[in-house]
């Protein structure tokens, strides 16, 4: 076998018949986000690199109002930095 793992044909049937068996094919639901219209505005400008600045002229909100809403984002969602919020926004197919 060359120092490769190597299957009877009849074993690796078996075994993707078993593997097919425990884990069924279903449609994934998709997942409920629990952030206002407003929250998913900034999150994509986020996610797209805006800066807090950028996002504020872009939505016309205050620099404050527009960290409060990142916070609020990260503490709902229990995530850390603004690299995850948009890893998240990139998982869920919002940018």
């Amino acid at each position: 076998a060359a120092g490769e793992a190597w299957l009877a044909p009849p074993a690796a049937g078996d075994l993707l018949d078993e593997l097919r068996a425990r884990a069924p094919l279903r449609p994934r639901e998709p997942p409920q986000v629990p952030l206002t219209e407003r929250e998913l505005s900034v999150l994509r400008l986020v996610a797209q690199g805006c800066s807090n600045l950028e996002v504020a002229a872009e939505l016309g909100l205050s620099q404050s109002t527009v960290k409060t809403h990142v916070s609020r984002m990260l503490a709902r969602l229990d995530l850390r930095s603004r690299t995850q919020l948009a890893a998240f926004a990139r998982d869920l197919g919002i940018v």
